[in-house]
């Protein structure tokens, strides 16, 4: 897809940085990118993480810290009648910020060097950075800088966290070529549930041959076509499984696989677990697991 530039919000006068608090009835597909580092924190809402080659469903409770241009976007489940049932705090921030030399920095440059890929941090991390990201937004000056400061602080020092995308993945940002990678990221999209997506008809929605295609789609994104559906439709049926009580078939079949076998198939492989296993680990633990890109 094209991930266009985004203009980063204006900044507050007398600060570097602006955080804020973003409230929609649902966060709709916009892939896009910018040269500041973002840390964004889900407060409400539910449906599928895209960052750069990675596909993932997200949660209340879903922090993720990117580094500059990496292309990326959140795509709600659906758009509740409430115009506040999705929000998000967002800060954007300049790398520049850190540049200092001072030893006390070197833990945030290491995260924000990691932060290159994409980081997912684990719930009890989430819940206690939430704390003071919630102030953020309201604090100004040197105030607010500190508790930055602090908050990328705790975040360097925690474990508990994982990159996003695979190590080879490097965006490539050609107008031309994005905006046609773009056609066929959203035709993905919104058509994973029907079995008949395919590599013939995105040829045809992009005029290219399939053997172009499944080239250039590898090219822009690190991975294949068919991994990419495959992974979308697994991102669809994590979320009924959770939200839903429907059969295991029936959801299957309702992301776009053709039997059950397969869908099994693929979703150990991802998962690590049969989609029985899954939705009782949800039951229990009241997270996701995490599907594997």
């Amino acid at each position: 897809m094209r991930a266009f530039p985004e203009p980063v919000r204006i900044k507050p006068i007398g600060q570097s940085f602006i955080a804020f608090r973003h409230a929609a009835a649902s966060f709709p597909f916009y892939w896009h990118y910018h040269p500041e580092f973002e840390l964004t924190y889900v407060e409400r809402g539910s449906g599928t993480r895209y960052v750069g080659d990675s596909i993932r469903p997200f949660q209340s409770g879903d922090l993720v810290l990117l580094g500059g241009n990496l292309p990326h976007t959140w795509c709600s489940d659906n758009r509740s009648a409430s115009p506040r049932s999705h929000g998000a705090i967002v800060v954007h921030f300049p790398r520049d910020l850190f540049v200092s030399g001072a030893p006390e920095f070197e833990a945030i440059q290491g995260l924000l060097r990691a932060a290159e890929r994409g980081l997912v941090f684990g719930p009890g991390v989430a819940r206690a950075a939430a704390r003071q990201l919630r102030s953020l937004p309201r604090l100004g000056g040197l105030a607010a800088w500190c508790g930055l400061v602090k908050l990328l602080d705790c975040l360097a020092r925690t474990s508990r966290s994982e990159p996003l995308v695979s190590p080879g993945y490097a965006p490539r940002l050609s107008a031309v070529a994005q905006r046609r990678i773009e056609r066929i990221l959203q035709c993905v999209e919104t058509q994973a549930g029907s079995s008949e997506l395919g590599l013939a008809g995105l040829s045809r929605l992009v005029h290219m041959s399939p053997a172009s295609l499944s080239r250039f789609f590898r090219q822009m994104t690190g991975r294949t076509l068919v991994s990419h559906i495959t992974q979308t439709r697994l991102g669809m049926a994590c979320r009924k499984l959770i939200e839903s009580d429907d059969g295991v078939a029936v959801i299957a079949f309702s992301c776009g696989f053709e039997n059950l076998a397969n869908f099994n198939r693929h979703f150990r492989r991802s998962l690590g677990m049969t989609p029985t296993a899954y939705r009782s680990r949800f039951n229990r633990r009241g997270s996701w697991p995490q599907v594997s890109s």
